[in-house]
């Protein structure tokens, strides 16, 4: 399980500091999400596409938008600074790409430069500091990270497959489009006209993870998005994306962020001061 310790938004996105204390199954996101561990006891692994990258006070984790992710610790419970980078932001900083290209490497080597801004960062939240110093460090931190940008022709899946690359993002619009339809990965597959066992070696091929993943990704992204914006009750959002039980819902949340919806609502969340 996890608390949610502080939140905020920034010109990059998001972010949180968590304590985290169980495992984290294989899950995804539709932003790119980079792992720094704030207590040096930390030495976890995070697996990136089934690939073991060690998390510790040395190395943070980088996954691309919708890349296949599972935390792994090795250690008690510990404090983690968590940057979500909405794809819109990496494209500025990195230039634009097929949703097959990573954006960064997924093992970031932390520099001294890098660790004193964490370090800043840190002090700032735990001594309570004014919001926009807080959320200052974390804006320089995500400017930081344009050193460790992946060039735009190296990626991830097979370069000379465009029309294989065209069938992923008509399964991804079209899982976006029917979030609240219920649909299930059958109906994607006929929908943009190939077979079942077609799509599962699509995505596996280009994005190294299942269309599973990926359209629990982008429910997860819309649960998160009505808790904070609206008052709709857990039990009305779990039906709105297909649960049949509220409990059900907040167990499919929990595995995939660590902490259960009402918790991630109830956590402070702010905007950056200008």
């Amino acid at each position: 399980m996890a608390e949610i310790i502080y939140r905020g938004n920034g010109n990059f996105g998001s972010f949180s500091i968590l304590q985290l204390n169980s495992d984290l199954v294989p899950h995804a996101h539709p932003e790119g999400q980079i792992v720094f561990a704030l207590d040096s006891h930390i030495d976890d692994i995070i697996f990136v596409n089934d690939e073991p990258v060690t998390l510790d006070s040395r190395t943070a984790v980088f996954a691309n938008p919708m890349e296949k992710h599972s935390h792994t610790l090795r250690s008690d419970e510990g404090d983690y600074l968590v940057l979500y980078f909405e794809r819109a932001w990496l494209i500025d900083m990195f230039g634009d790409r097929p949703r097959n290209q990573s954006f960064m490497e997924n093992r970031i080597d932390i520099s001294e430069a890098l660790a004193e801004l964490i370090t800043c960062f840190r002090a700032a939240a735990t001594n309570r500091a004014a919001p926009e110093e807080t959320d200052l460090w974390v804006e320089k931190i995500a400017v930081e990270l344009r050193q460790f940008a992946v060039p735009a022709d190296q990626n991830r899946g097979s370069s000379n497959a465009p029309l294989a690359i065209d069938k992923v993002e008509q399964a991804m619009a079209c899982m976006t489009h029917n979030l609240l339809i219920h649909r299930d990965i059958n109906l994607i597959a006929r929908e943009i006209g190939v077979s079942r066992p077609q799509l599962f070696k699509l995505f596996r091929t280009h994005l190294k993870t299942t269309p599973n993943i990926s359209w629990n990704a982008l429910r997860m992204d819309y649960a998160k998005e009505r808790l904070l914006a609206s008052d709709i009750s857990v039990e009305t959002l779990a039906g709105e994306i297909g649960f049949s039980e509220a409990a059900n819902f907040s167990r499919f949340f929990k595995h995939h962020a660590g902490f259960n919806p009402s918790q991630f609502r109830l956590a402070k969340d702010r905007d950056l001061v200008s």
